[in-house]
């Protein structure tokens, strides 16, 4: 297959998997859509995060191979996983907190903690002790200090700017441009809040799933390569905040749109063949106009073209949103005992 076609087949992935995690128009779309922003745009909020992996595998000759044998070890190590997050956010001055727990069961059943600060283009971390990995004395419990600007500057390159109003409007044009092409009756429900399986203690006025299933797969394939993905390449085209955000030029989305145009039935027929969703599927919760609380759970299989061997995935993904709006509690002050990010390689002698 064209590396034009396999760049434009992996942007169609990634864009079923931005709909099973996206929300968007007040049908049950629009009051997810506009819930989703409220949130995200809000001053500060509170949010903690869990992600199960739930599923991981592969056919032993995937494993075997030169390509995937790192992952087939991934795959032992991680199956079963669980990412924990506990996290403060502010939008001005710009900072979040956030706490990093990483359950490893298939890996001596390790649990690995690591507190991660943001603020003022600054990234401070403290990492966690790793058996085969020991951090030498002078780091531990130290936090380390990771400035990208001053580290670019020393290697004589540029960093571009980080844009996050243009991201923050780009994820809500993206939203716009791609669950208008699906079909409310198809794809939404609203189940009762007492019945959509919410954890204990969120409390909701309404809910709202979104569901690619295996009925409407083929179906969504063929939204997203005839509706979707033409309205988003011509949306990243036309504005030039967000040809920066993606670092290209006009010139490359247009030729992929062409590429797009020219192998449709290709495209299509690789996705058929070759990707099974056995479950993506997306709940949010709102309350007092919110989105207090969303879930994805995504399962599924790919088929190795030419040799037809297959790998599983399987996951889900849950935020809970709380104090929206409100003045921010971080528990820590910002680091003054640090080490930079140098420092902490030469001690490790990378």
């Amino acid at each position: 297959m064209k590396v034009g076609i396999r760049l434009v087949s992996l942007l169609i992935a990634v864009m079923l998997l931005a709909v099973g995690c996206s929300s968007a128009k007040l049908s049950p779309q629009d009051a997810l859509q506009q819930a989703t922003a409220k949130t995200m745009g809000a001053s500060s909020y509170a949010m903690t995060a869990t992600v199960k992996i739930n599923e991981f595998t592969m056919d032993d000759s995937l494993a075997s191979s030169d390509e995937l044998g790192i992952a087939a070890g991934v795959a032992a190590i991680i199956k079963d996983a669980t990412i924990n997050v506990k996290a403060v956010y502010e939008k001005d001055p710009a900072r979040t907190d956030m706490n990093l727990e990483v359950v490893l069961p298939g890996f001596m059943n390790m649990k690995l903690d690591m507190p991660i600060i943001v603020a003022d283009e600054k990234i401070y971390f403290k990492l966690p002790q790793i058996p085969m990995l020991p951090i030498p004395q002078e780091a531990a419990d130290k936090f380390i200090l990771l400035d990208a600007k001053e580290l670019a500057k020393q290697e004589g390159v540029e960093v571009p700017e980080l844009d996050m109003a243009a991201q923050q409007k780009f994820a809500q044009d993206l939203t716009n441009a791609t669950l208008k092409h699906f079909d409310e009756k198809t794809y939404f429900t609203q189940p009762k809040a007492s019945e959509a399986g919410l954890p204990e203690g969120v409390k909701a006025d309404q809910v709202v799933k979104f569901a690619i299933t295996e009925a409407n797969y083929e179906q969504t394939i063929s939204t997203v390569i005839d509706k979707v993905l033409p309205e988003v390449m011509d949306l990243i085209a036309n504005n030039e905040a967000y040809l920066e955000i993606f670092e290209v030029e006009k010139a490359d989305v247009e030729d992929a749109k062409q590429k797009l145009t020219e192998s449709k039935e290709e495209i299509r027929t690789f996705f058929k063949d070759n990707l099974k969703v056995k479950q993506l599927d997306h709940t949010g919760a709102i309350k007092g106009g919110n989105l207090v609380y969303q879930e994805t759970t995504m399962s599924v299989e790919v088929t190795e073209p030419e040799a037809s061997d297959k790998m599983s995935l399987g996951m889900t993904v849950a935020m809970n949103y709380s104090d929206i709006g409100q003045t921010p509690k971080f528990e820590s002050e910002i680091p003054t005992d640090v080490i930079s990010f140098e420092e902490f390689l030469q001690l490790m002698e990378f």
